[in-house]
């Protein structure tokens, strides 16, 4: 989802810290970006099973639009 990725960070200690968003973000029309950013023109969802085989379906859908 959408983040200008600029938190302001704390470090209570080295082992405990909060990241707090600092800074709205909007796109040209005025709608809200923070939370939830740009959709895909093209959803690709990779499957535990495609993994499993070793099948990268986000690059092969890439390679499609690639050479179209």
């Amino acid at each position: 989802m959408g983040s200008s990725g600029q938190p302001y960070i704390y470090s209570f200690n080295k082992d405990i810290f909060i990241a707090i968003g600092t800074k709205r973000e909007y796109m040209p029309d005025g709608s809200p970006f923070e939370g939830i950013g740009i959709a895909p023109d093209i959803k690709v969802q990779p499957s535990l099973e495609n993994i499993k085989k070793g099948k990268d379906v986000v690059l092969e859908e890439a390679i499609k639009v690639a050479v179209k």
